[in-house]
């Protein structure tokens, strides 16, 4: 590992928790479909922080972006619908007739009621992970217009602003909202992390403090412990998982302290490339576990399996796209998840 020269406005622990965010995202997407037959514990453990990490890290970089402010908040809007609901529309029709074929042994009980639960109820997508991508783009309609609009206030509103805002999305948060209609009850479920990056990113503009690396280890190996040890000890409750969630962005926070000034070239390549492992990761894990399924291998065996090709398989598609220069155009690049 060697030095990193950090360019203005890119923040290299950013890199690193796109990085880990994704390898825990795939690593909890690596489990049998049978919960029975499967140790789930630390599948929910995961699943307590690792899609609030990559909102607040969305939250994070729209505060520091200055593309919103360069194109204007239409265009950039617009952007972020090709990014992120390209990829969504394009391979949720692709995927729709062969699985419904799959999943119920033919084309019967197919109606426009389904299809339109399909695109318009994320969590009834045809890809169970692209309920992410509706949501974010949410995000960002709503609090890119807090970000133009905070451009025109006074310092005093803007506080005024984000308290008042962080005080409705903790609401939202703990309120039973669970309305799937657009990804309503996930938009008011995560509103408070996306906020909440949003928030820090102001907060480390004026932080002078700078702490040792063996601080940054031990706050995040105390956090870990203290997360883990909640999880076993306290039943099971919005409160205490909002709680786990909580200490645990903070722990990823600080492995990210711990390691920004230092280049690691696989978890630079996956930072760099996030939008393509999360896209797809998923479906290949879901091919692999029905394989698995169907040879009834045991779960210590699907697990690797699953997660082993949910690295490897996003990979190739990078590697393979990057050298097939004749097919390179802005449609693919959206499909794929790609930036170059």
């Amino acid at each position: 590992m060697s030095s990193v020269p950090v360019k203005k406005n890119h923040f290299h622990e950013i890199d690193i928790l796109y990085a880990l965010g994704t390898i825990l995202a795939i690593l909890g997407h690596s489990h049998p479909t049978d919960w029975s037959t499967f140790p789930d514990k630390w599948v929910e453990f995961i699943y307590f922080f690792h899609m609030p990490l990559f909102f607040w890290i969305a939250g994070f970089l729209l505060a520091s972006s200055e593309s919103i402010d360069r194109l204007g908040y239409g265009k950039w809007v617009g952007e972020k619908a090709l990014r992120l609901l390209t990829p969504y529309v394009i391979l949720s029709v692709i995927a729709l007739i062969p699985k419904y074929i799959l999943e119920h042994g033919g084309l019967s009980g197919l109606s426009t009621p389904y299809l339109v639960r399909t695109f318009l109820e994320p969590r009834q997508g045809v890809w169970g992970h692209f309920w992410f991508l509706q949501v974010l783009f949410a995000f960002y309609v709503i609090f890119g217009l807090i970000r133009i609009a905070e451009k025109k206030c006074s310092r005093a509103w803007i506080y005024v602003i984000r308290t008042a805002m962080l005080a409705i999305t903790l609401v939202l948060h703990f309120l039973p909202i669970d309305v799937q209609w657009f990804g309503l009850g996930d938009i008011c479920d995560s509103a408070v992390y996306f906020w909440a990056g949003y928030i820090l990113y102001d907060w480390l503009k004026k932080d002078k403090i700078k702490l040792p690396a063996f601080a940054h280890a031990l706050i995040s190996a105390v956090l870990l412990a203290v997360s883990i040890c909640v999880s076993k000890t306290v039943s099971g409750n919005t409160y205490r998982n909002f709680l786990i969630c909580i200490m645990m962005l903070v722990c990823c926070w600080e492995i990210g302290q711990l390691l920004k000034e230092r280049k690691t070239r696989v978890l630079d390549f996956i930072s760099r490339f996030v939008f393509t492992f999360y896209i797809y990761s998923w479906p290949v894990q879901a091919i692999v576990e029905k394989i698995c399924s169907m040879l009834k291998m045991p779960w210590c065996m699907t697990t690797p399996a699953m997660f082993v090709t949910g690295m490897l398989f996003p990979t190739l598609v990078i590697l393979i796209y990057r050298k097939c220069k004749f097919m390179h155009c802005r449609f693919m690049d959206l499909l794929l998840g790609m930036r170059r």
